[in-house]
């Protein structure tokens, strides 16, 4: 197996914090959308295959965060309160 692949897979919590998610939710389409070719264990989600589907799913604010640049979902920045 490609180690690129298993670099690309990330725990269903990370996930679920990262893209605002359910871990229920997260979890269900992990069981639905197996994947040819691509092993993941049953806690862990492959990560660009979720923010390809988050996007054809999103409306205008989502996909504005996708940059074709880079070819990653930017976070939201953090804002320090006082």
């Amino acid at each position: 197996m490609n180690n690129q692949l298993l670099t690309e897979c990330i725990p269903i919590s990370i996930a679920a914090e990262r893209y605002h998610q359910e871990t229920p939710t997260l979890r269900k389409w992990v069981r639905d959308n197996v994947l040819p070719g691509i092993k993941t264990k049953p806690y862990q989600i492959h990560e660009p295959s979720l923010q390809e589907y988050l996007i054809k799913k999103a409306n205008g604010p989502m996909t504005e965060l996708f940059s074709t640049t880079t070819g990653k979902v930017s976070a939201p920045q953090k804002t320090r309160r006082n």
